[in-house]
């Protein structure tokens, strides 16, 4: 959540712009990740019904298990819907608000610090979830959620020239042992306890630390977001008399946000090129037919979000 808030920001957006685009989205379909019923092709709802299970397991070259339970669609596609005048950045410090998103690189067990490239596509490899979303494969490196390795990233923050440093630490507490009792449990907290360890050392670091209490809370409660606002906003008056110390006159403000306004981008040119990868010729040829009506003409996004969404509901297209 902290790589959609923190890149939504990044592009402009102000809290209220943010928050009803967090309202709007359907966060039940979009953490499973399934594709709806009826945009599955005929065989697939066969097999949805004969076999009611969100887990698929692979025979093609041994058996092997899922890399996620869910692929990232969803979520690839709530990206794009948010930044997608941003599609050619070249740095992201030519965003509105300069920006930085950080991975954990599976082949090194290294930091992956995003500072170029798709805006969209560093936001989806931040949040990868072990174990919930699929990792994400950029040029053979694979990475997920960067809570591993750097999830409270002020050192980044400080490395990009920032003079003071608020961090925001969610403060989960203990676990309770009648929790750890699944895989996924057990994977969780393996990934919390190293998570604490890399978090204590950027809490250290950060200048003024808003500590919110969010034991009541679990990982996955996007649905309660409006509970958990108020939480949020009151770890920020304890620290009313610290932070007060950072305010500017009404002018200064008002200059920084039009000097902000007018680095935002809203216009999207239209696609001049399609190129398919991923899967045989035959599939590319096939899915390329479908989606070349989208060529030399303003995106109509709610129409590329539903031709995408069956386009991976059909088996012929499925690598």
């Amino acid at each position: 959540m902290g790589g959609l808030v923190g890149g939504m920001y990044a592009t402009g957006k102000s809290p209220a712009e943010i928050k009803a685009i967090v309202d709007s989205i359907d966060w039940d379909a979009t953490i499973q990740g399934q594709t709806k019923f009826q945009d599955l092709a005929y065989r697939r709802k066969e097999d949805a019904v004969a076999y009611p299970t969100r887990l698929e397991f692979g025979l093609r070259n041994g058996f092997s298990l899922p890399s996620g339970l869910n692929a990232g669609q969803a979520v690839g596609l709530v990206f794009d819907r948010a930044v997608l005048p941003y599609y050619g950045l070249e740095s992201f410090d030519d965003l509105p608000i300069p920006f930085r998103c950080v991975a954990t690189d599976l082949m090194s067990g290294q930091a992956k610090v995003f500072d170029h490239g798709s805006l969209s596509i560093a936001m989806r490899a931040t949040m990868s979830i072990p174990g919930l979303f699929a990792p994400m494969n950029i040029d053979g490196h694979i990475y997920s959620d960067g809570a591993a390795v750097d999830n409270l990233p002020v050192d980044i923050a400080k490395k990009m020239g920032a003079d003071i440093v608020i961090a925001v630490h969610l403060d989960l507490g203990p676990p309770d042992p009648k929790s750890i009792q699944s895989l996924f449990e057990v994977a969780s907290r393996n990934v919390a306890i190293m998570v604490a360890a890399n978090e204590l050392r950027s809490m250290k670091l950060a200048d003024i630390l808003l500590d919110v209490d969010m034991k009541k809370f679990a990982t996955l409660d996007f649905d309660r977001r409006e509970e958990i606002i108020p939480y949020g906003a009151r770890a920020a008056e304890a620290k009313r008399a610290m932070l007060s110390r950072l305010s500017v006159s009404d002018e200064e403000w008002a200059r920084y946000i039009a000097d902000r306004a007018s680095r935002r981008k809203s216009a999207i040119p239209p696609p001049q090129f399609l190129t398919v990868d991923g899967t045989t010729p035959e599939k590319k040829e096939a899915i390329a037919s479908r989606l070349s009506s989208f060529l030399d003409k303003p995106i109509d996004q709610p129409k590329l979000e539903t031709e995408l969404t069956q386009l991976s509901g059909w088996v012929t297209f499925r690598g």
